[in-house]
């Protein structure tokens, strides 16, 4: 009878696990994949239980990226593309993976460089970046975003060539060269269940194409 006890004593002792507090289970309470869908009954788990957004990161803000300068200094990025008080450019990832826009932002010309902002001359195409997204928070694949005549190109995690120059990873760029408001822009960033495409096997739009829809 004591060796029957101390057995099942040991095997209870080998399985169970103490949570954390009264009615929670924290994340290291279960093993990977132990609980499907079908074991959980519908509206049980709401939305508040759910993990909350991180805040948005301003660009420009300390420790977040920073403005664009046109690569030498001759084209400043702005915080609005108006004298409206529009929300400054920024960004935040949610739950699930997804990463999302805000903000508006226009171009002027700055005193280095060529002293002008247009990215429209050869090997200028620098003068369109807004600023670059870091890694984790980019688009598998090149992707258009945007509103209207003020459509912007986000650059995946592989920098691209274009009229000659290589964009850098995670480029946000203005297709008409000079704005673009974000607010409500959203894409996947690069992850499991994301995939690359075979760009040389599609046929694909010059920026120029896309420049004369954003102006349309």
């Amino acid at each position: 009878m004591i060796v029957a006890g101390i057995a099942l004593t040991a095997a209870l002792g080998g399985t169970a696990a103490a949570l954390s507090g009264k009615d929670t289970v924290a994340h290291n309470d279960l093993k990977n994949n132990v609980v499907h869908s079908e074991e959980i009954k519908k509206q049980e788990v709401k939305s508040s239980d759910l993990a909350d957004p991180e805040p948005f990161r301003r660009v420009g803000a300390a420790g977040e990226p920073a403005f664009s300068d046109g690569g030498d200094g001759d084209c400043q990025w702005l915080l609005t593309t108006s004298e409206i008080a529009t929300n400054p450019p920024g960004f935040y990832k949610d739950p699930f993976d997804v990463v999302h826009l805000v903000g508006a932002t226009a171009n002027e010309d700055d005193a280095g460089g060529d002293g002008t902002c247009v990215s429209t001359d050869p090997g200028e195409i620098e003068d369109s970046i807004v600023f670059e997204l870091p890694p984790g928070y980019r688009p598998e694949n090149a992707t258009i975003v945007g509103v209207a005549n003020s459509l912007a190109l986000v650059i995946g995690d592989e920098g691209v060539a274009i009229g000659g120059v290589v964009v850098p990873p995670g480029s946000v760029l203005a297709a008409d060269g000079t704005q673009a408001i974000l607010d409500g822009a959203q894409f996947r960033a690069a992850s499991v269940g994301t995939e690359p495409i075979d760009l040389e096997s599609l046929q694909r739009l010059s920026l120029e194409s896309v420049r004369r829809l954003a102006a349309r």
